[in-house]
This record gives C-alpha cells, sequence and structure tokens, in this order.
C-alpha cells in the first residue's frame, strides 16, 4: 500500500493527460478561469460527484473547500490527494509560478500526508476539507493565454458535456 499514491499520482500529471479540458485551461487568460473550468468539467467528466467552493480572502490568499457524497471515504481522499497534487504540478506550467500552499485541512484522522506535504501545516479532523493557496493568485495572467483556442476548447467542452448528458 502507498498512503501518498493520491498525492504522487497527482503530481504526474500534465496538462495533455487531461485533454481538452487541459487546452482549455492553458488557453484561459487567468488562473481562476483555468481552475474554474477545471472544476466545472473535470468532475463531471470523470463522473465524481464532487462539489468545489473556491473563496477568496482580504490578504489576496484564496482557497478551496471540497466535498462530496460519497459514501466511500478512501476514494474522496484519493481524490482531494490527487487535486492537491496536480495543482503542484499544473500551476508552474500554467503560470509560470509554483503553487504555494499556506495551509491544508482534512476531515479525517493523521495519516501520511504530512510526510508528502513537508512545510505545510495541516489540521487533521477538522470540520472540512480545504486548501489555502499563497500563489498563484487567481487574477493571474497565464503564460498560454490565447481567447481564440480558449473559445474553441470551450465549444468543445460544451458538446462533450451535452453529449454525456445524453448517454453519448
Amino acid at each position: 500500500k502507498n498512503p501518498s499514491i493520491g498525492f504522487e499520482f497527482g503530481q504526474q500529471t500534465q496538462l495533455t493527460d487531461i485533454g481538452i479540458i487541459g487546452y482549455a485551461m492553458a488557453s484561459s487568460e487567468t488562473y481562476r478561469q483555468a481552475i474554474s473550468l477545471f472544476f466545472n468539467y473535470a468532475s463531471s467528466a470523470s463522473g465524481l460527484p464532487i462539489q468545489v467552493i473556491v473563496f477568496e480572502q482580504e490578504n489576496d490568499y484564496w482557497g478551496a473547500i471540497f466535498t462530496a457524497p460519497i459514501t466511500h471515504e478512501l476514494i474522496f481522499r484519493f481524490y482531494y490527494e490527487e487535486i492537491i497534487g496536480m495543482g503542484l504540478a499544473l500551476a508552474p506550467v500554467l503560470t509560470g509560478q509554483p503553487l504555494q500552499i499556506e495551509s491544508i485541512t482534512f476531515t479525517w484522522p493523521k495519516g501520511s500526508q504530512q510526510e508528502f506535504l513537508t512545510n505545510i501545516p495541516i489540521q487533521f479532523q477538522s470540520d472540512k476539507n480545504s486548501t489555502l493557496i499563497k500563489s498563484p493568485l487567481l487574477n493571474q495572467k497565464l503564460i498560454g493565454s490565447n481567447n481564440r483556442v480558449n473559445e474553441l476548447c470551450l465549444l468543445h467542452c460544451t458538446q462533450i458535456m451535452r453529449n454525456l448528458g445524453q448517454g453519448g
């Protein structure tokens, strides 16, 4: 067993691994738009009923709260840890800046997460699963911003979601 597999799997992610959603993210104008696209389309496309609420604080820090009506906690843990790993892998590619995590909370008991997330304050048995981010900022312009490519990618994402909704 590898208790850090979600983090490790997520950190190996490349934008091309998530297909048209990755291209839509890369061509977005800001980091806010890119992560919104990911949270809107990736959960739906994967079939996981994960809900993500992005919040902002006065100090320009921002974060996300993750919830899910999944009965199997280990699946949710893997997903949440994978998303953190993906953020660590993809933020530098999108913005040129590493993802700097200020703090993380988990609803489950202490595990091996602190071994993987060194130098990041972690709270276990919290009332929510959340990640607080220092940088990149949500309004950070992206390296590959391209409005025309982004429009085409979004059109394709919308068509895919429509087909998924029709059972196709």
